[in-house]
């Protein structure tokens, strides 16, 4: 298993194809759909615009996601330890988040940083597409 847990949803971007793959300003139709749960608070608009801006639009950093892609979510990771460590934007069906901190280490920084977790993403069922496609 590799360590994604808790509720699970997913994130479905609607985008004009042809145009605003280009246009960095769009605002794509964001659908966020949860695996048998209600939940009465969502990921923050802001927070998905972006995410949806970088995986399906952003060619700069190894490709983007081509528009069929279903991004799967979770609110939990488990380490091997038994560390677990939880993103959940209202969590047991509350209107409170449990958003956990964790340390990052980023390549060509040396130090460890602090950083929120907003939500775990895994991309393992999407489809990568590269500029000249």
């Amino acid at each position: 298993e590799n360590g994604l847990q808790g509720s699970r949803y997913y994130i479905i971007f609607n985008f004009n194809k042809d145009e605003e793959r280009k246009n960095d300003n769009c605002s794509p139709d964001i659908e966020m759909m949860w695996d048998g749960e209600t939940v009465t608070k969502t990921l923050n608009n802001e927070l998905s615009v972006l995410i949806a801006k970088r995986l399906y639009l952003n060619f700069s950093h190894g490709g983007c996601l081509t528009f069929d892609s279903v991004v799967h979510c979770f609110t939990e990771y488990r380490k091997d330890n038994g560390s677990v460590f939880r993103a959940h934007p209202s969590y047991r069906k509350t209107n409170n988040e449990w958003l956990d901190w964790c340390l990052v280490q980023w390549d060509g920084i040396e130090k460890l940083i602090p950083a929120k977790i907003l939500t775990f993403l895994d991309l393992s069922g999407c489809s990568l597409m590269m500029p000249k496609q």
